[in-house]
């Protein structure tokens, strides 16, 4: 089934509830000034609406990582879609801060179910010298819908007020999660490790019929062996470490960057959105681009994934820091939009690169253990520090910390390109090491 039309089909219906997986997240952030305004809420608070999301995600992320792996990957995918997009509606009939930060608590989650599942099903599909353009796509996605919460946010919160905006981006959600539940199973996923087939896996036998001793003992068997994979496995700990550091430095941009245009470059709500919501052509191009010059690149040197992800951070920052220290309207445009598909790169080429390097056993386990490690350390972080240090200093001064992380954190990646060379030598084209 592997690169036929339905798988195609699998990447354009994972693509698209990745869009709305954004969508539903970022939303929100447009609508910080009229939240602030009603709920009486400092930028402290406000930050800690993303963080909550960051940390929930990022702690659930692991135990569903495991069950994606030993489970049905389309059942996690559509009952965590479900739960996120019901609550992101619900997040519009709240009358206190408590009430919506439990609704962002909901929300993230449903989301942990999603990345781990979704990049190891596409790992299913398509094979490694096509998986950075696949998961190219995937990402451009999440670009999509990120940008197109700002336009929504703030189109919407224009005219019907922030409470519509959350309602009408997620009930769609509902059509989605019926859509995944019919998916067939992949011919790409080894019998013995899916789980409703049930063989051995390596080091613990199964019973076709496990009880919930045999599961809970497969499943830490799964976590013990993903976790030696990441120890012993050198490229996977430089781009954990990268990653953090260029999570947050994206994350708190995303999170800040309409507020700062809102408040310090004069830029009404709605305008603000819609120049956030530009940004998602930078965002499209950057993810489409990155995966395959990623591609293109791993055809002359195992490294090449890695150079093109860590590249783009250092050509960008310049642009970045353009764009946030500018008065000029052309100028912060522009540069919002080179920044952009610049820091975009990375998506495509740094997830293959980790699936290339993992056990089949072990590929969404290990994209939990990822995704848990860069937003708990670097996603959930960002919004409270630059919201902190906003209330402190500025948000002006505050948001120039962003750019020079994102510098820091590609220079980490490119480090990885001593490394990545015998990793990928250590595993077989089975997937085993």
């Amino acid at each position: 089934m592997t690169g036929t039309r339905y798988a195609r089909y699998v990447l354009l219906l994972l693509t698209l509830i990745n869009l709305f997986n954004y969508l539903d997240r970022y939303v929100v952030l447009s609508l910080f000034t009229p939240i602030k305004q009603e709920l009486g809420v400092s930028d402290l608070q406000l930050g800690l609406l993303e963080t909550v999301v960051e940390v929930v995600l990022a702690v659930a992320t692991i135990p569903m990582g495991i069950a994606s792996d030993i489970g049905s990957r389309k059942t996690i995918i559509g009952t965590g879609l479900l739960l996120w997009s019901l609550m992101t509606a619900a997040g519009g009939l709240v009358t206190s801060y408590r009430q919506l930060f439990l609704c962002r608590f909901l929300i993230g989650i449903g989301e942990s179910s999603y990345a781990p599942s979704a990049t190891a099903l596409i790992a299913e599909y398509f094979p490694s010298e096509k998986r950075a353009r696949a998961i190219g796509v995937f990402s451009a996605g999440m670009g999509f819908g990120g940008m197109l919460g700002f336009i929504v946010g703030g189109i919407v919160a224009h005219y019907l007020g922030w409470r519509y905006a959350l309602f009408l981006v997620g009930l769609p959600g509902l059509c989605l999660a019926v859509a995944v539940w019919r998916l067939r199973e992949s011919n790409g996923r080894p019998r013995h490790v899916r789980a409703s087939e049930h063989g051995e896996m390596p080091g613990l036998a199964v019973s076709t019929n496990p009880g919930v001793d045999g599961w809970w003992e497969l499943a830490l068997t799964t976590l013990r062996n993903g976790l030696a994979t990441l120890y012993r496995t050198p490229t996977l700990l430089i781009v954990f470490l990268g990653g953090t550091f260029i999570i947050f430095a994206v994350n708190g941009l995303i999170t800040w960057g309409v507020s700062y245009m809102n408040r310090y470059l004069g830029f009404s709500l709605m305008k603000a959105g819609l120049v956030g919501g530009l940004g998602v052509i930078g965002v499209v191009m950057g993810n489409l681009s990155g995966g395959m010059l990623g591609d293109w690149f791993l055809r002359r040197t195992k490294a090449g994934r890695v150079i093109v992800a860590g590249s783009g951070f250092l050509i960008g920052t310049p642009f970045c820091l353009a764009a946030i220290s500018s008065v000029n309207e052309g100028v912060v445009i522009g540069s919002l939009l080179m920044s952009l598909f610049l820091f975009t790169w990375y998506n495509g080429p740094l997830t293959a690169t980790i699936l290339d390097i993992v056990p089949v056993q072990f590929k969404a386990t290990i994209m939990a253990c990822y995704n848990c490690c860069v937003h708990l350390l670097g996603a959930a972080l960002a919004p409270l520090i630059i919201g902190r240090l906003s209330d402190i200093y500025g948000l002006d001064d505050a948001i120039v910390v962003l750019p020079l992380v994102a510098f820091l954190g590609g220079l980490i990646i490119l480090t990885a390109s001593w490394t990545i060379t015998r990793d990928m030598a250590r595993v077989t084209p089975a997937g085993e090491f």
